[in-house]
């Protein structure tokens, strides 16, 4: 019971330890413009995400994202 005890408190820990901010800023893999958008309503809903850039016509399911200076800095910490 003890083990089963130490072994939730170590999950809630690591659960409470998780980030839950909005993503950052997404740009096109092949372009870098930020008018990347779904492709349509169903996109991650019903189906896999799937982007469309606006501005070089790229479609896929990559994009890039950018974090925040505070991110970057605690992740090389």
């Amino acid at each position: 019971m003890t083990r089963l005890r130490a072994f939730l408190r170590d999950c809630i820990q690591v659960i409470s330890g998780l980030r839950r901010e909005k993503p950052g800023k997404r740009l096109c893999p092949a372009c870098g413009s930020p008018e990347i958008r779904l492709s349509d309503g169903w996109s991650g809903w019903l189906t896999p995400e799937r982007f469309t850039c606006r501005k070089c016509g790229y479609t896929g399911p990559l994009v890039m994202e950018l974090c925040s200076e505070a991110d970057s800095t605690e992740e090389t910490a």
